[in-house]
């Protein structure tokens, strides 16, 4: 099973305002779509209760691990840590895992080595300034430089906006993105 972070957080790092994400580009939300339900591959998100929540609802075409100390009503796979979460995304034999959020689920990917360890790669995309109340507070991008992730395809610009651009970057420690995946990609390039 691979792991991989998905996010998107602005030049400060921020990724949501009152449990929202406080930006919109359609072109990242079908990317995300795409990507995370890939045919041909078993895909899982991996979030906390309150990305869960926020969300509203399971969605579709992936398996949903939720990892809460709270009792949900949901069908979908709560599990009480991230490591059960990690167990869950094996048993169900996913082939790719997506680290989904929030902020205490990013954060432990980045500084718990056993963990940080398993992350085969990043899809980040980067937003103007919003204001925001939730960050991620390790900086990504030196993570990726020390744990030695390498661009595997060209940043792309998603969407200008009169204050900056929407730019979508894959880092992975991979020698090369999987065959599934290249026709979403270069969509982008569409």
């Amino acid at each position: 099973m691979q792991i991989w972070i998905i996010l998107a957080h602005s030049y400060s790092q921020g990724i949501s305002k009152s449990g929202k994400i406080p930006w919109i580009c359609k072109k990242d939300m079908s990317f995300m779509k795409s990507i995370t339900t890939a045919p041909g591959l078993k895909n899982g998100l991996l979030m906390g209760r309150k990305t869960f929540e926020s969300i509203g609802r399971i969605l579709p075409n992936r398996e949903n691990i939720i990892v809460s100390s709270q009792k949900l009503e949901s069908s979908a796979h709560i599990v009480e840590s991230i490591s059960a979460g990690l167990e869950k995304g094996r048993e169900l034999e996913l082939d790719i895992l997506w680290v989904f959020g929030g902020a205490i689920i990013y954060e432990a990917f980045l500084t718990d080595p056993q963990f940080s360890q398993l992350i085969d790669g990043f899809i980040i995309t980067t937003t103007p300034e919003r204001p925001c109340d939730t960050f991620i507070q390790t900086n990504i991008y030196k993570f990726i430089e020390q744990h030695q992730y390498t661009s595997i395809y060209p940043p792309r610009v998603l969407e200008r906006v009169a204050d900056g651009i929407y730019e979508l970057s894959i880092y992975s420690r991979l020698p090369s993105l999987r065959e599934e995946w290249d026709p979403i990609v270069r969509s982008l390039d569409s």
